[in-house]
């Protein structure tokens, strides 16, 4: 069915502005006739409208609130129909408001709540699908909610953790860039001409200096497209398989920052086949959805490898040490998971040792960082202060001498 934008109004004459899925405006007067809801005006939404960049961010604790609003609201006794339309009324978020009345329009008409969220892949990840849907066949939708939610407040902790890991070196290396374009662009040209109209003869860092501002000054257009395109067409070919494939090996070679990628890949791994596990998804399923969200391409070829192997009547444990990737404290702890049948204990205690590895490990890091930096901006200071000052003692001797 097609999507109608439409503007609407409430019993209490409100405006209501969404998008609905709808067979034609008739049945879309209808759906929000069913919602409380007169429509005024209706049309179907420009293509560039729908295009993801320019919707509404739905940020993780957003989901969090719709996953809690629905859990409750489930634990109280209300219906997942009233819990759906009373949040589509509430809520500040316009594009949640519009999923959630999407969702309603779709479980009328006979979908499951699993499938409703399913149709929308870029608010909804797999792995809700599928604890969702084992919650509806369990009949523990309420308590596979509470345990979305824990999720989502542990993804939101960890992808914390990994901001603090990338905001230092970040500002730092602005920083450098900033005072290197600072000092050759601006500061050195200052005294520049000062260094050209006396005849001395000009130390080597102040010639390496000059021809530094020179290039800055007369080809930073040049330089400016090369480094976006160098970027531009790095980022393309990360996009491909061989491309990402290559960059994430690399980067788990990397020193520092290839343990922390490497761990938060493991712990992203336990903890989201733990959570599967204990939802009641079958398990080869999970692992086909974890393979997809360990956020390393190495380490889920490695899942993947795995996997297969598990299919072929392989033990998880064992197919995981023959990849040669995952860890012994990883692959002892899923052998203990399998022999005493409590394998999310076993893989929640992996992702917690994991999750408390990352923090000690951007500790670690920063500590490294911050001395290493402020080597390399005073050798930037000292080697232009050398190039600045040395030409001006020369030029004091000669004048002295004379």
């Amino acid at each position: 069915m097609p999507n109608f934008a439409y503007k609407a109004c409430d019993e209490r004459g409100d405006t209501v502005k969404g998008v609905l899925a709808a067979q034609d405006e008739e049945h879309l007067a209808d759906l929000l006739a069913a919602e409380g809801l007169y429509l005024l005006r209706s049309a179907k939404p420009r293509r560039l409208t729908q295009h993801p960049w320019l919707q509404q961010r739905v940020r993780r604790r957003d989901l969090i609130l719709f996953f809690v609003h629905v859990g409750t609201a489930l634990t109280g006794g209300i219906s997942l129909l009233e819990a759906l339309r009373t949040y589509a009324d509430e809520s500040a978020h316009e594009r949640l408001r519009t999923v959630a009345r999407g969702m309603v329009n779709e479980i009328t008409g006979g979908s499951s709540f699993s499938d409703a969220l399913a149709g929308y892949p870029a608010v909804f990840a797999p792995v809700f699908v599928s604890m969702v849907r084992a919650g509806e066949a369990t009949g523990h939708l309420d308590k596979v909610l509470q345990d979305l939610v824990s999720f989502l407040e542990w993804q939101e902790a960890l992808a914390g953790t990994v901001k603090q890991a990338l905001t230092y070196p970040i500002v730092l290396l602005v920083a450098i860039v900033g005072l290197t374009t600072l000092l050759v662009g601006y500061v050195f040209p200052q005294l520049l001409p000062v260094f050209q109209k006396v005849r001395v003869e000009l130390p080597l860092p102040t010639r390496i200096l000059i021809a530094v501002s020179t290039a800055l000054r007369q080809y930073w257009i040049v330089g400016l497209v090369a480094v976006v395109g160098a970027a531009t067409g790095l980022l393309l070919y990360i996009q491909t398989p061989a491309g990402r494939l290559r960059f994430d090996r690399l980067v788990l070679r990397t020193p520092v920052v290839g343990g922390i990628a490497r761990r938060i890949a493991l712990s992203r791994f336990a903890r989201y086949l733990a959570v599967l596990y204990t939802a009641g998804v079958e398990f080869i399923q999970s692992l086909q959805v974890v393979e997809r969200l360990a956020g390393n391409r190495v380490i889920e070829l490695a899942i993947g490898e795995a996997r297969e192997e598990v299919i072929g009547g392989s033990l998880l444990s064992a197919a995981l040490k023959r990849t040669g990737v995952v860890p012994t404290l990883v692959v002892q702890m899923v052998a203990t998971g399998e022999t005493t049948g409590k394998m999310d204990e076993s893989l929640q205690k992996v992702s917690q040792y994991y999750d408390r590895e990352v923090q000690e490990s951007v500790k670690r890091a920063t500590a490294l960082i911050e001395p290493a930096a402020i080597i390399v901006m005073a050798g930037m200071v000292l080697f232009v202060a050398l190039s600045v000052f040395l030409p001006l003692w020369g030029m004091i001797g000669q004048i002295a001498r004379r």
